[in-house]
């Protein structure tokens, strides 16, 4: 299976450099972070992306799961303590909001 580094650097929208580095430093940090939560998040967004990239899933599909993922997210957030919540979510709503508006798009394009 090709990585999402490798999908990512297909893109070839100059206007969308510096939102796919974002959004590659988000994924990382969220797969690094110690909360099961954020793991678990990026795992699902690059894989779904994958995807995309590789025919599995349409445009459609991985923003629907994107976009599901993020209402759980926001609903998971509420039952974790203020700490956990004020570092988790500014990082996984930033990853999902970019993946949602930028990048799901530009696979397709790429």
């Amino acid at each position: 299976m090709i990585d999402i580094a490798q999908i990512l650097a297909g893109i070839a929208d100059p206007s969308l450099k510096e939102i796919v580095a974002e959004f590659l430093k988000l994924l990382q940090q969220a797969g690094q972070d110690s909360s099961a939560l954020a793991q678990e998040t990026a795992q699902r967004t690059a894989r779904w992306l994958t995807m995309e990239a590789s025919g599995q899933l349409t445009q459609e599909e991985v923003t629907t799961l994107l976009e599901a993922q993020k209402n759980e997210i926001l609903i998971t957030l509420n039952t974790l303590a203020i700490e956990e919540r004020e570092r988790l979510q500014p990082l996984l709503s930033q990853l999902l909001d970019i993946a949602i508006n930028f990048i799901v798009k530009a696979i397709r394009a790429a």
